[in-house]
């Protein structure tokens, strides 16, 4: 998830909940633990279970939430390219 310039965490988990066109109205939004619950179709869950969630990750199984939120935007593959090129020049 790319973060608008000049938006926070929480304007953008509330763009997503409020179905991914548009921010919310100044005064309007709520904080990151219901906006992500939002978005996710779940209740009564912090961010990161709710993001979990999101990714489609078991209970138990539950990552972090930069690795979910690499996850739901699919670029896992580039936040461990490095990981993986050092490991081919060995």
């Amino acid at each position: 998830m790319a973060v608008a310039d000049g938006y926070a965490l929480q304007k953008e988990l509330n763009r997503l909940a409020n179905g991914g066109v548009s921010y919310r109205a100044t005064g309007t939004e709520v904080g990151v633990d219901l906006a992500a619950c939002q978005w996710a179709g779940v209740t009564g869950r912090a961010m990161q279970g709710a993001l979990n969630v999101r990714a489609g990750n078991a209970v138990g199984a539950y990552k972090s939430s930069q690795y979910c939120l690499n996850q739901i935007a699919n670029t896992l593959s580039a936040m461990y390219a490095m990981d993986e090129a050092a490991r081919r020049c060995v």
